[in-house]
């Protein structure tokens, strides 16, 4: 199926962050684009049928116009770029139509803001990922725009890779990746060697003819150490994988989705479980 970004906006000044991360990510796959936009209104109790409908429209008026103006801004005409508005709500929505007819990865702003606030406690990322399981990119709101050259995936023995979702996105973007490492965390009280036995199977069964290598971290800095990496190699993306559970299931000691999405400071790129 053809790739398509599906691109959450919610008009808060992030967008312009993930939008341009689009744009670039499309142009690099070939990828449709899908802005999706759920709209927010406030209608009195007593309202009857009628008044619901005219303040349903006026809302929905000012978001095409804000989708429009973001799409001029950002795309050129050759630009397959085009629009949804949701008046229900968001998760359901998104999942009925993921998947369908596109190879979808979602995209999302990891700020709190907009719409989003009243939608959960906590982080807009944090909740779509665990409710939605789908390939998902969170991007930091400071994140300078780029298409990574390698993938750094962080697993764990206990919690195995999804494989067949990992190699779907890694088909997706293969062309453009000239490496992926694998890394994983070993606490002092854990087995190194079944951490290191997996790694290695994981790394003498890539897929696309895409070279991989692996590193063992061992401690309870786990976390900094992992965050240190991946800073210190521009080039890269933390790929992680969703828990089996909920997204507040420990992906192993330490090291949570959660941290990494309310730190901000690094784009994750996630894969359902």
């Amino acid at each position: 199926m053809k790739p398509r970004l599906v691109v959450l906006i919610d008009f808060s000044p992030q967008n312009e962050v993930i939008v341009k991360l689009a744009k670039r990510w499309s142009e690099m796959i070939k990828a449709e684009i899908l802005l999706i936009h759920q709209v927010s209104y406030a209608v009195p109790a007593l309202a009857d049928s009628e008044s619901r409908m005219k303040i349903i429209q006026y809302e929905k008026g000012r978001a095409i116009a804000e989708l429009n103006k973001l799409i001029q801004k950002h795309f050129e005409k050759n630009n397959s770029v085009e629009y949804e508005i949701f008046e229900k709500n968001l998760i359901p929505s998104l999942k009925n139509m993921l998947g369908k007819k596109f190879q979808d990865i979602v995209i999302i702003g990891t700020e709190r803001s907009g719409i989003f606030k009243k939608y959960f406690m906590g982080s807009t990322a944090l909740k779509i990922i665990d409710d939605l399981n789908w390939q998902t990119i969170a991007v930091p709101p400071d994140f300078e725009t780029y298409f990574p050259q390698t993938l750094t995936v962080a697993v764990t023995h206990k919690y195995p890779l999804n494989r067949n979702a990992f190699n779907n996105f890694l088909g997706t973007i293969k062309n453009f990746i000239e490496l992926v490492h694998f890394i994983s965390i070993v606490p002092p009280d854990e087995n190194v060697k079944k951490s290191h036995e997996y790694l290695l199977n994981l790394t003498q069964e890539c897929q696309h003819n895409i070279p991989c290598t692996y590193d063992l971290f061992e401690g309870e800095s786990a976390f900094k150490e992992i965050k240190n990496f991946v800073q210190e190699n521009p080039n890269t993306m933390l790929v992680v994988q969703k828990g089996s559970r909920t997204i507040n299931d420990h992906l192993f000691r330490k090291f949570f989705i959660n941290d990494l999405v309310h730190d901000r400071s690094l784009p994750l790129i996630i894969v359902p479980h």
